[in-house]
C-alpha cells in the first residue's frame, strides 16, 4: 500500500485537517521536477534555497528566491507551513492532555481517600432505645450507600482513564504518522528531483516537537501505572487488557461467507413465495389480509437493518467516525459486513416462515398455518433478548439500552444516540402498529373470524392504535423539552419540539375522521379537511428542518449571504441535491393516498406497505447526511474521544467529599426518606439526649454525594442543623455548631 493511502486510511477523522498535506507536497514536487527538467539550473537551485541564509527568511528573501526558482522556494515554504501547523496542533493537544492528567490525578487521590466513603461513627452512648435504633439504621444505610457510591465512582474513573489513554494513543500515532510523512516527502523529493533537501529544512523537521516531544508516551506510561495500582489491584495484564485496543486488522471472511450463503437462500425463496402467494390469494380467505399485515410488520426491521448496513458502508467509505458519534465501543462494534449478515439471517428466517404458511397444507402436522406469524414473532423476540454471548449480543444490548433511554426521555439527559434512535422510531411507527395488530389478532380477532364476527383490531375506538402512533413523536418531543431544560436554549430545542407536536394534531384528526367514518360511512368529513391542513403544515415544517438544521445546508456566511449547500462537505455536490429532491418527494408522498385511482390500483395494505418502505428509504438517506453533519461539527472542535464526567466535583477544594453527579443526590434523598420513619422517633425522644458529633472529613447520610443536604438556615431547627454540621461548607458548619450550642444551653 502506498503511504499516501495508508495516511488517509489511518488518520483520525476529526483531526484530518491538521495532518500533513501529503498530496499537496507531492504535487509541489512534480512542479519542481518540471522546473528542473525545463530550466538548466542544476545545483544552483539548491544553493539559492530560501533557507541558505536563514530558516525564517523574510518575504523579501522569498521574493528574490522566487525569481530564480519559484517552485523550490514554494516547496520549502510549504514544508515550513506544514511543520508549523502540525507542531501547533500537537502543542495544543499536549497541553490539554497534561491538564486532563492533572485532573485525573486529583480524582484518583479522592477515590483512594477513605474519608470520602466513611461515615460518622454512629455508636450511641444514649440510653434511649429509639436513638440506638436510629443510629443503627443510619449506619446500615450509610454502609450500603458508600459501597454503591464507590463502585459507581470506580466505573467512571475506569471509563475516563480508558478514554484518556485512547486519546494519548491517537496523539502518539499522530506524531509518528506526520513525522514519517515528512521523511517520505524528503526521500521522494531527492529521488524525483536529484537535488538534496536543504540541511536547515531537514533539521527544522527533526528538531521540531513532532519528533522530540515524548509527553504523550510518558503520560501513557503513567496512566498504565495508576490504572494498574488503583483499579486492577496491581494486575498489569488486566490493566493492559482494559486500556489497549487490539492492533490486529479485523478480517471479515466468515461474515462475508455467511452473508453470501444467506443471500443465496433468500433470493430463490423470495421468488417462489411471490409466485405462489400471488396465485393462492383467494385460497386463504379472510385471514389473508391479517396474515399479510402481521408478516409486513415483522419484515420492516429486516429491511431497516439492510438500510443501516448501507449507512455504515457509506460512513466507512467517506471516513465519517460514526463509532464515536454513536458512542459505540471502539473494541466491539459491528461493521457493515456483520450488519448485512444479521439482516440476511433474519430475512432467511422470515422467508422460511412465509413458506411454511404458504405450504401449510403439507406442514399442518408440524405447525398450523395460522400460528406461523406468531412463531416467527416469538423467534425474533428470543433473538433480541437472548442473554448469551452470541448472535451480536453487544449490538443487541446497546440497542435495548438506548431504547430504554428513549422511553425515559423526560427524566434522562439526552445524547446524540438517544435522539437518533428516537428519530428511527418515528419512521418505524408502522412496525409497532403491525405488531400491536399481531398481538390483538391472536387475542381477539382470531376468534371473531371463526365466529364470523366483525374484526376489531383495526378499529380506532379503543384508542390504543392512535396512542401507538403518537408515542415516537412524543419521545422526541420530550427529549427536546429535556434539552431545553438542560441548556435553556429556546432555539433550536423548543422550535424542534414544535415540529414534533404537529404529529399529535395529525394523528388526532386522522383518528377522529376514522371514528366518524366507522359510524357513519362518510368518506370525507370536517376532520378530514383539518387533517389535510395539519399534514401540510407538518410536512413543510419537517422538510425545512431536514434541509436546514439536520443536514446543515443553506449555510449562512459571515457576510450574511447563504450557500446553496455548505462550505465543508464529505460527499459530492450532486449527492446533496439529489437527497434534497428525494426527501421532498418522499415527505409529500402521503398526498397520493388521497387519490382514489392510486388507492384502488392495488390492494390498500400493499399500497400502505409501499409507502412505509418509502419512508424507511428516506430515513436511511437522512441518516447518511445527518451523521455526516454531526461528524463535521466534531471535526470543527477536533473532538476524537468522549469527555467522560468525573465523580468528584473539584470546585470545592476545601470539601473534596462533594460529588458532582446529580443522580446520586436524588437516590440519596430517596434512601433518607425510607429511614425517616425509623429515625423520627429517635429524634423526638433524644431532643435532650447526647449529641453525636460528625468528624470534619466525613459524610452524613443526607449528604453522601455532596448535594443531598440543604445547609441549615433557621437556628430554631435544632435537629436539621445537627445532621448537617459534618456535611456543609465551613461557614455553614460554624453557624450550625453555634445554633446547636445555643439550643443545648436552653
Amino acid at each position: 500500500m502506498r503511504f499516501g493511502h495508508y495516511l488517509e486510511g489511518t488518520a483520525v477523522p476529526e483531526w484530518r485537517p491538521k495532518y500533513v498535506h501529503y498530496k499537496g507536497l507531492k504535487k509541489q514536487i512534480k512542479k519542481v521536477v518540471n522546473e528542473v527538467s525545463s530550466v538548466s539550473v542544476g545545483v544552483d537551485i539548491e544553493k539559492k534555497s530560501i533557507l541558505s541564509k536563514s530558516i525564517t527568511g523574510d518575504e523579501d528573501d522569498i521574493a528574490r528566491m522566487a525569481e530564480g526558482s519559484r517552485e523550490v522556494a514554494a516547496f520549502e515554504q510549504m514544508v515550513l507551513d506544514q511543520v508549523a501547523k502540525v507542531d501547533g496542533f500537537l502543542e495544543e493537544k499536549v497541553a490539554e492532555a497534561e491538564e486532563r492528567m492533572t485532573t485525573l490525578r486529583t480524582q484518583l487521590e479522592q477515590f483512594e481517600n477513605p474519608d470520602n466513603y466513611d461515615f460518622a461513627d454512629t455508636k450511641s452512648h444514649a440510653s434511649q432505645f429509639a436513638t440506638y435504633v436510629r443510629d443503627r439504621v443510619n449506619y446500615w444505610v450509610s454502609g450500603i450507600k458508600a459501597k454503591r457510591l464507590r463502585g459507581r465512582d470506580e466505573q467512571k474513573l475506569r471509563l475516563a482513564l480508558s478514554e484518556f489513554y485512547r486519546n494519548l494513543d491517537l496523539l502518539k500515532d499522530y506524531q509518528i504518522l506526520n513525522f514519517t510523512a515528512f521523511q517520505k516527502i524528503f526521500k521522494k523529493y531527492e529521488k524525483k528531483t536529484t537535488l538534496k533537501v536543504n540541511t536547515e529544512l531537514r533539521k527544522k523537521v527533526e528538531t521540531s516537537d513532532l519528533s522530540r516531544d515524548k509527553t504523550a508516551e510518558k503520560l501513557m506510561k503513567e496512566v498504565e501505572a495508576v490504572f494498574q495500582k488503583h483499579l486492577e489491584g496491581g494486575n498489569r495484564a488486566a490493566a493492559m487488557k482494559s486500556l489497549r485496543l487490539p492492533k490486529h486488522v479485523r478480517t471479515y471472511r466468515w461474515p462475508v461467507f455467511r452473508l453470501g450463503l444467506c443471500l443465496g437462500i433468500c433470493i430463490p425463496l423470495a421468488v417462489v413465495a411471490l409466485i405462489v402467494a400471488s396465485n393462492r390469494t383467494e385460497q386463504y380467505g379472510d385471514t389473508w389480509n391479517s396474515v399479510f399485515i402481521m408478516y409486513r410488520g415483522l419484515l420492516l426491521p429486516v429491511l431497516f437493518l439492510f438500510g443501516f448496513g448501507v449507512d455504515v458502508l457509506v460512513w466507512k467509505r467517506f471516513f465519517i467516525n460514526h463509532v464515536f458519534i454513536m458512542q459505540l465501543s471502539v473494541r466491539d462494534n459491528r461493521s457493515f459486513h456483520q450488519i448485512f449478515e444479521i439482516a440476511s439471517g433474519l430475512a432467511v428466517l422470515w422467508l422460511l416462515s412465509v413458506m411454511a404458511y404458504i405450504f401449510s397444507d403439507d406442514l399442518s402436522w408440524f405447525i398450523p398455518d395460522i400460528w406461523n406469524p406468531l412463531a416467527l414473532f416469538v423467534a425474533m423476540l428470543l433473538w433480541s433478548f437472548n442473554p448469551l454471548h452470541m448472535m451480536a449480543r453487544s449490538a443487541r444490548w446497546w440497542s435495548l439500552k438506548e431504547l430504554g433511554r428513549v422511553v425515559r426521555a423526560p427524566f434522562k439527559d439526552v445524547l446524540f444516540p438517544d435522539f437518533w434512535i428516537a428519530d428511527q422510531l418515528n419512521s418505524l411507527v408502522w412496525m409497532f402498529m403491525d405488531i400491536e395488530y399481531l398481538i390483538c389478532f391472536y387475542a381477539v380477532d382470531r376468534h371473531n373470524y371463526a365466529d364470523g364476527s366483525q374484526p376489531v383490531c383495526t378499529s380506532v375506538k379503543s384508542g390504543l392504535r392512535p396512542l401507538i402512533l403518537i408515542l415516537p413523536a412524543w419521545f422526541r418531543f420530550a427529549q427536546c423539552l429535556r434539552r431545553y431544560r438542560d441548556t435553556s436554549a429556546a432555539f433550536p430545542h423548543l422550535v424542534n419540539a414544535g415540529k414534533y407536536s404537529t404529529s399529535f394534531f395529525v394523528v388526532l384528526l386522522d383518528s377522529l375522521h376514522a371514528h366518524v367514518h366507522e359510524n357513519t360511512g362518510d368518506s370525507w368529513t370536517g376532520f378530514r379537511t383539518a387533517w389535510v391542513v395539519a399534514a401540510v403544515i407538518g410536512t413543510c415544517y419537517t422538510f425545512s428542518w431536514d434541509v436546514k438544521m439536520d443536514w446543515g445546508l443553506l449555510e449562512k456566511q459571515e457576510d450574511g449571504t447563504r450557500l446553496w449547500l455548505r462550505k465543508n462537505k464529505s460527499y459530492a455536490d450532486w449527492s446533496y441535491c439529489c437527497a434534497v429532491v428525494a426527501d421532498f418527494v418522499l415527505r409529500w408522498a402521503w398526498v397520493m393516498t388521497m387519490s382514489p385511482e392510486v388507492t384502488n390500483l392495488i390492494h390498500s395494505d400493499v399500497t400502505k406497505f409501499l409507502f412505509i418502505v418509502g419512508e424507511i428509504v428516506r430515513r436511511i438517506m437522512w441518516n447518511v447526511f445527518r451523521v455526516e453533519n454531526e461528524h463535521l461539527n466534531n471535526c470543527g472542535a477536533f473532538r476524537a474521544v468522549r469527555e467522560v464526567p468525573l465523580p468528584f466535583d473539584l470546585a470545592w477544594q476545601s470539601d473534596h467529599e462533594f460529588h458532582s453527579d446529580p443522580e446520586s443526590s436524588e437516590r440519596t434523598a430517596k434512601l433518607s426518606k425510607r429511614v425517616a420513619s425509623a429515625i423520627s422517633v429517635g429524634r423526638a425522644l433524644s431532643a435532650g439526649g447526647a449529641r453525636r458529633r460528625a468528624p470534619r472529613k466525613q459524610f452524613s447520610i443526607d449528604n453522601v454525594d455532596g448535594h443531598g443536604a440543604t445547609m441549615a438556615e433557621d437556628e430554631g431547627e435544632e435537629e436539621e442543623e445537627e445532621e448537617d454540621v459534618g456535611a456543609a461548607s465551613p461557614p455553614a458548619r460554624a453557624r450550625a455548631a453555634a445554633a446547636a450550642k445555643k439550643a443545648t444551653s436552653v
